[in-house]
Order: C-alpha cells, then structure tokens, then sequence
C-alpha cells in the first residue's frame, strides 16, 4: 500500500472524493464503499484513494476531443435558489444562489476566501446536499438522482493526490478501474492520459521520482479517462511553471470548443480574463457580480482591469 495511503484514509475528504466515483459506476450498501481490487504490485486486493481528477493538460490541443451529445442551447449547469447553512454557523455559507452555465462554456467562480466557492462546488458536484434550492446538471435532477449526474461529472480538487509508488501508468490505470473502464479501453484512456500529460516516455515511473509539475499534469490528466460532461477545477495552475500553465489554459480553450463546459476556480485574474466567458463573483454566500468581462468593466469603468474590479467590490482586507 502506498506510504501516504494510512494518512489519506483518515480524511474525511478523500473519502468522500472516492465514494462519489464508485457509487456512479459500483454498487453500495449504505455507506460502506466496496473494494475493487487493482492488478497493480501495491495495491491488490485493497484500497485507498486520492480525490478525484477531471482535467486535460500538457498535450497539443490537437490530441483532446471531446463530443458533447447534447444540443447547445441547453444549459449543463443550472442552479436556482441554493441555500446552504452549516450547523452551529451565524451565517449561511450560501444565500439564495442562481446560475446557468451553458454547453461548451468556460465559467469563471471568483471570490476571497471564505466567500462560499467550496460549499458551492460541493453542492453542485453533489457531495453536499444543501438546506434548500436546486441543481440541475445535464437535464438531471442532481439532488434526486446524484449517482446518475456523477457519470458527467469530474471534479479537481487544488491539492495534488497519487500515489507516489506507483508509476504514472499504474495511477491512471487505477483510476480508469475506478471509473468503470476495462480492457482495450481502459488501456487507450490510459495512453491518451500519459500523452495528454505529455509523459508517455515515462509512464513506467514511479511518482516519487517526478517533479512537482510533472506530478500535477498526470494529476489533472487523469481526469479525462471517463470523458466527463462538466469539469469543476479548483485551481488547476497552482506551482506550474508559464510553459505548463499555457499549454494547459490552451487545452482548456480547446475542450471548450470541443463542447465540455468547465467550472473553473483560480486566484490569478489574467486566466479568468484568457479562457473565461462569464464569470461570477462570489462573497459571503451571495454572487456579487455576474456577467463577461467586458460587460462588468463597462459597468465600472474606474477600474483599469478585472483585479481592480475584484478588489473593489470584495474589498482589499485580508480574508485568512
């Protein structure tokens, strides 16, 4: 079993990351997550998994093709009247949230710390149910049929998570195992996943041998072998350097144009202004802001870019 495998179990996020992938393709009883067992030197017959991943990066966006199958005018992501409070909390996480998101469209979700972006997320992802309104993904009901909604769906959590002694091929495999896949499929995503990564001459590596960058791109990369629908990325560009954060911002850009719609999270103005359509900006559980970007600097022509518009209206205090 991995070094960091005993560490991982012990939380709770993780474990939820990984129920949510098995319960879309494995069956459950009650809460108890059954074992797949992984033809892989450390892991048979039993398991601990990282979150899950659902990006594409590092490959010619001539290598990504996704077709989406439903007609652009309807909506991957519709959320009405989202409200969420946690127990013993004075203030809702989440107030009375509206959004649709369109097929193919990359949405930016902004916001300090604290503003709700997690909670929403988990929400629309449905490893949160929330204390009213509701979520619509793909035509589903994401609050009555989630297991249905978590086949389109892929979520990115920032925090790096594989096992570092299992090399690059052995991660995804485990991966594409979890999401359903088999025989000479499995073994194609698996390809396409070292290829996307821009690793496919080391894909017989362990993790523990590869850089922080490296380990990112087959981190996010892994994403992409159950082709999801609609991405959450939380993040996706932390620690890479301006060569990998291009080409994956161009991936992006790509996938967008290929039909798959992405809910994307980041501090760095630049790339929501780059591969953004629209964007909200949420804080203290309510969007402030919703719209292009060019449509919210018309409407604040003070400021002289998006980071001055961000400070504006969520202030310039610290929000540790």
């Amino acid at each position: 079993m991995p070094k960091n495998a005993s560490v991982m179990a012990r939380e709770p996020a993780i474990r939820i990351y990984l129920w949510m992938v098995l319960a879309a393709h494995r069956p459950i009883i009650g809460l108890t997550v059954h074992r797949p067992r992984v033809k892989s030197r450390c892991l048979i017959g039993r398991f601990i998994c990282p979150p899950i991943q659902a990006v594409v990066v590092s490959a010619a966006p001539s290598q990504l093709v996704f077709n989406s199958s439903e007609p652009s005018s309807v909506p991957v992501l519709r959320v009405s009247g989202l409200t969420h409070v946690y127990p013993g909390a004075t203030e809702p996480a989440l107030q009375a949230m509206d959004l649709t998101v369109a097929n193919g469209e990359i949405f930016g979700l902004l916001g300090p710390n604290g503003a709700g972006k997690t909670t929403a997320i988990s929400v629309m992802s449905t490893l949160l149910r929330p204390l009213g309104g509701q979520v619509q993904i793909c035509g589903l009901d994401a609050l009555r049929h989630p297991r249905r909604v978590r086949q389109h769906i892929g979520v990115v959590p920032q925090r790096i998570a594989l096992f570092e002694t299992l090399s690059a091929t052995e991660n995804l495999t485990y991966f594409g195992r979890l999401y359903g896949l088999r025989g000479d499929a499995l073994k194609a995503a698996v390809r396409s996943g070292l290829q996307v990564a821009g690793l496919a001459e080391r894909g017989d590596l362990a993790l523990s041998t590869f850089s922080g960058g490296m380990k990112r791109r087959i981190n996010l990369a892994a994403g992409i072998l159950h082709h999801p629908r609609l991405l959450f990325l939380d993040e996706p560009t932390v620690g890479i350097d301006a060569q990998s954060r291009n080409r994956i911002l161009e991936n992006l850009i790509q996938l967008k144009e290929e039909g798959v719609t992405i809910i994307y999270t980041t501090h760095y103005m630049e790339e929501v202004q780059r591969i953004c359509s629209r964007l909200a900006i949420l804080d203290q559980g309510r969007i402030i802001a919703l719209g292009d970007t060019g449509q919210l600097m018309r409407q604040h022509p003070d400021c002289a870019d998006l980071g001055d518009l961000y400070l504006k209206l969520t202030g310039r205090q610290l929000r540790d």
